[in-house]
């Protein structure tokens, strides 16, 4: 049996620089799984609102945010390094996506895409490791709500 849910919450994705540096006009592109909420920058109290923070956990200074990066799509948001900056190896970029409606079927891995680029020559390329979400409801919250 199948069972959707719709809940929204706040989903963080962290990617991590490898070894190589990420320079200005490179980037880091993340799809949102069909169905969930569209990403948007314009609203932050609003459903699908993205921000991009650094390893303390502030705004992060070296990365711009926009939708559709690259010509990818709907769902895609990127990050792109800013003029003069570099992400050297170890650096985090964390997308914050608050209110996202995550529909999605129980227990069952759930991709997010990602694809990066070194710098603004050329395009993103898939990561060789995508992260999934694994969904596990508890007793307490399926028994919710019936009688």
């Amino acid at each position: 049996m199948a069972i959707f849910l719709s809940l929204a919450v706040v989903t963080t994705v962290t990617f991590a620089v490898n070894a190589s540096s990420i320079a200005a006009g490179g980037g880091i592109a993340v799809k949102l799984p069909n169905n969930w909420t569209m990403p948007q920058l314009q609203c932050p109290s609003c459903p699908g609102y993205v921000s991009a923070i650094n390893e303390a956990g502030v705004a992060h200074s070296s990365v711009s945010l926009s939708l559709n990066p690259g010509g990818l799509g709907p769902q895609w948001i990127g990050a792109e390094v800013l003029s003069g900056k570099l992400l050297t190896g170890g650096a985090t970029v964390q997308f914050v996506f608050n209110g996202v409606r995550t529909q999605w079927e129980l227990a069952s891995g759930l991709p997010f895409q990602i694809m990066s680029k070194g710098d603004s020559q050329g395009g993103f390329g898939q990561i060789k490791t995508l992260p999934q979400v694994n969904v596990v409801a508890t007793a307490s919250f399926l028994s919710h709500g019936k009688t």
